[in-house]
């Protein structure tokens, strides 16, 4: 599946523990696509992401991530027809 990533989608990330004891999943929005280096690549997808966490103080350092780290929050809504 092709994203055309924009700002204010939400995604999700996998993210391993120090002691690999685990995976958690931290929520986050996209604030900001831009390629990170456009003078040496201009058309990369490598951290082409910016990304604020739900959660900063836990991924503080995270601040870009690759399309492929990621995975697309679809929110569903629900549609009440009136009778």
């Amino acid at each position: 599946m092709q994203v055309h990533w924009c700002p204010g989608m939400r995604v999700k990330m996998a993210f391993q523990m120090p002691d690999m004891s685990q995976v958690s999943w931290f929520m986050g929005t996209i604030s900001g696509v831009q390629v990170a280096d456009p003078a040496r690549w201009p058309k990369s997808p490598w951290r082409l992401l910016q990304v604020t966490w739900d959660e900063p103080g836990l991924l503080g350092n995270v601040k870009r991530v690759c399309p492929w780290q990621v995975e697309l929050v679809v929110l569903s809504t629900t549609l009440t027809i009136g009778r």
